[in-house]
């Protein structure tokens, strides 16, 4: 833990950052790593991978942590949860209220998924700008390889690969 504590260090002060994320081993989260509210959570898998593949999940989960997207996410879940609610105790009396509850729901689940795919590209940028650009798509290889070990990459995955092409 220490190892990658240090390595966490060294990226905050090549960003420049003044803000530090408290850094949190754990099982509880389905990646690699999970920036969560001034929180990084990394899955004990990290810890035994090559230090260039630490760097890599450490750069890319700072780079969610300085542009806020936990929050971002965490305001637009609630906004959609309130807005729902909201909206399903409104009575129904016209057509026109349930195609607008159907359209407001749409926008919120559509449009996460949309924003979701924008965040993990500028966290990408992020770290590309912090580790260099190859680092970052042997990291996204090498965290597949490492977190499921023969199973192909995901689609998510191969997107994120060719977006990483891109930077």
């Amino acid at each position: 833990m220490r190892d990658v504590s240090l390595i966490l260090e060294s990226l905050i002060r090549q960003a420049g950052m003044h803000k530090h994320p408290r850094l949190v081993v754990t099982r509880f989260c389905s990646g690699a790593g999970l920036s969560i509210l001034g929180t990084i959570l990394i899955h004990p898998k990290v810890l035994s991978m090559p230090e260039s593949v630490q760097r890599y999940v450490l750069a890319h989960e700072l780079g969610h942590f300085r542009h806020r997207d936990s929050w971002k996410m965490f305001l637009s879940w609630f906004s959609l949860v309130v807005g729902s609610t909201v909206l399903w105790a409104i009575p129904k009396t016209h057509a026109f209220s349930w195609v607008f509850m159907l359209v407001w729901e749409s926008v919120f689940v559509f449009g996460l998924g949309s924003y979701r795919s924008r965040q993990e590209r500028r966290a990408n940028q992020f770290a590309a700008r912090l580790i260099g650009r190859d680092a970052v798509l042997d990291g996204i290889r090498a965290v597949a390889g490492y977190m499921w070990p023969g199973k192909p990459l995901s689609k998510e995955r191969v997107n994120r690969l060719k977006e990483a092409e891109e930077l």
